[in-house]
């Protein structure tokens, strides 16, 4: 399965730890199939 991440880098070990508390789902590491919405989140 390929999930994108709204970032211009590569994460290759997300750190959950150290996310924003104060977001839609709590703290995570967010990820989703679509790279188009990836890519909004970037923005």
């Amino acid at each position: 399965m390929i999930l994108y991440h709204g970032s211009t880098s590569a994460i290759k070990n997300p750190d959950v730890f150290h996310s924003r508390e104060r977001v839609d789902y709590g703290k995570g590491f967010y990820t989703t199939p679509l790279f188009a919405q990836a890519k909004s989140w970037a923005a």
